[in-house]
C-alpha cells in the first residue's frame, strides 16, 4: 500500500493507494492548525478504515514544502519516524512541482507565505524550473488536493516524486529564515 501525506499550507491531506497506485480512500481536513497533534490520529483512523497496520505500508509519498515551518516539518517527522521501524520507501517532493502539475503553461506560482508574501518559483507541469524566492503578495495560487489525489499515478510516472534512500538526509524546503525568538521593534 502507499500513502500521499501533505502538511506544508492550510489543509492535512492523507490518501491511501493500492499497490497499483488506484485510490482506495483520502481525506482532507481544510484549515487545520493543530497538524501535529491531527496526524498521527487520523492516520490510525484511515488505517483502520482500510483494515491495515503501519506495516502494511510500503511507501510514503509526502511533500517537502515550502510552506509554513512547522507544517514542512510534521509529514517529513512522522513518516520518517514509521519508515525507521518498518523499512517503508520514501518518496518526496515539492510544492511547486504539486501545484503546478497538469499545467502545460511554464508560468510563475505563488505560493502563501504567510504575512502578506508568497513564495515565487517558475514551474510546469510537476517540475519546478527556478530557484524559489520570498516575494511580497497577497493573491496566491491555490492547490487542487482533489486533482493531486486522482492523478496520483500520473505524478508518480512523471518522476514528481524522488525516492529518498538516506532517511536521515531528507531535510524540509524552508526558504524564509526562522523567526523563532526574534523581536520587532
Amino acid at each position: 500500500m502507499n500513502i500521499f501525506i501533505d502538511t506544508c499550507h492550510e489543509d492535512l491531506v492523507i490518501a491511501l493507494y493500492n499497490h497499483d497506485l488506484k485510490l482506495k480512500s483520502y481525506k482532507i481536513k481544510e484549515k487545520l492548525k493543530q497538524k501535529a497533534e491531527i496526524l498521527p490520529k487520523l492516520f490510525e483512523e484511515f488505517l483502520y478504515e482500510n483494515d491495515l497496520k503501519t506495516k502494511d505500508i510500503q511507501n510514503f509519498y509526502i511533500n517537502l514544502g515550502p510552506g509554513t515551518f512547522t507544517g514542512v516539518r510534521i509529514a517529513l517527522v512522522f513518516v520518517r519516524t514509521i519508515a525507521q521501524v518498518t523499512n517503508a520507501n520514501v518518496f518526496t517532493t515539492n510544492s511547486f512541482n504539486l501545484i503546478s502539475f497538469g499545467n502545460e503553461l511554464k508560468q510563475n506560482y505563488f505560493i502563501d507565505a504567510k504575512g502578506k508574501t508568497a513564495y515565487k518559483a517558475i514551474a510546469q507541469n510537476g517540475k519546478i524550473l527556478s530557484n524559489i524566492e520570498v516575494v511580497s503578495k497577497e493573491v496566491v495560487n491555490s492547490f487542487d488536493y482533489l486533482f493531486i489525489i486522482n492523478n496520483f499515478l500520473k505524478l508518480v510516472n512523471k518522476n514528481v516524486f524522488e525516492h529518498q534512500k538516506n532517511l536521515l538526509k531528507i531535510q524540509p524546503l524552508y526558504v524564509k529564515k526562522m523567526q523563532i525568538g526574534s523581536t520587532t521593534k
